[in-house]
């Protein structure tokens, strides 16, 4: 991406966090069963939906994608104490505050 890409930068800026999120945690994309979003502001759902499938790349497809949970971050540390996921992705989304990552398995 350059400084004449029509895209706007900070589209990315979600997808990064999930990315860095996996990394610091020593996990991987391929590996992930959940991801749930809880994202504010103007098209919050588009922007969640684009997250999800630009922070995993090509493995969006094979993780559940839960685009409206206001609390991500319990319901991904529940799947991975149930046994539902064995490794899962919370991210919250905000204009004002920014992004917030956390991988769990």
């Amino acid at each position: 991406m350059t400084d004449k890409s029509p895209q706007d930068p900070e589209d990315l800026q979600p997808a990064r966090a999930i990315r860095r999120a996996l990394a610091a945690a020593g996990l991987k994309a391929r590996d992930v069963g959940l991801v749930a979003v809880w994202a504010t502001g103007a098209q919050a759902h588009e922007r969640a939906a684009n997250a999800v499938a630009r922070g995993l790349g090509r493995f969006a497809a094979d993780a559940v994608a839960v685009l409206d949970d206001p609390d991500p971050f319990a319901r991904c540390a529940a799947a991975i104490a149930s046994g539902d996921a064995a490794v899962a992705v919370a991210l919250t989304i905000d204009p004002v505050a920014g992004n917030v990552a956390r991988a769990f398995g």
